[in-house]
């Protein structure tokens, strides 16, 4: 693909997996600030299913759209509608697919919902460029109701210029 890419990992063990199957990696915490990085140096920054596990997603983000021209973001909806269900009909935290834990093991430290992100997103000045529902049976009711039908989403991120 003729690419230049740079994951970031915590774990030491991991980075040396990542090492070892020449994926180009630095260990590091992404709840700490991306100083290795200036601003706009790399095209794209991609965070795939892990807002929910940082202790500051709100940083992370302002770091990830400063650092990059754009930014790709997934993550696990809480808003669809069988964490709902769990929650009304068992009382219980939902496990699902996207969510195989139980709440007392589970990484998972924030809990949002599709709404929660493009508040936090248009609250921080960051512009979603693209939307997309993905995970779902459900195309068309996703696609019109992402919040209700889609177990989760990826966001295309930019930061938006400043006036």
């Amino acid at each position: 693909k003729e690419i230049d890419e740079l994951g970031l990992e915590i774990d030491q063990a991991m980075v040396a997996r990542c090492v070892a199957n020449g994926v180009a990696v630095i260990q590091g915490d992404l709840d700490s600030p991306l100083d290795f990085a200036e601003d706009g140096s790399f095209d794209v920054v991609m965070l795939s299913q892990t807002m929910q596990q940082l202790r500051h997603p709100d940083r992370v983000l302002r770091e990830i759209v400063r650092v990059g021209k754009c930014a790709v973001v997934s993550f696990i909806n809480f808003g669809h509608f069988p964490c709902r269900w769990s929650l009304l009909w068992t009382g219980r935290m939902p496990e699902t697919d996207a969510i195989p834990y139980h709440w007392y093991d589970t990484p998972n430290i924030h809990l949002g919902t599709i709404r929660d992100f493009r508040h936090l997103c248009r609250k921080m000045g960051i512009s979603v460029v693209k939307e997309i529902p993905i995970g779902t049976r459900f195309e068309l009711p996703a696609r019109l109701f992402p919040n209700f039908f889609a177990p989760g989403c990826v966001f295309v991120l930019e930061r938006c210029a400043k006036k």
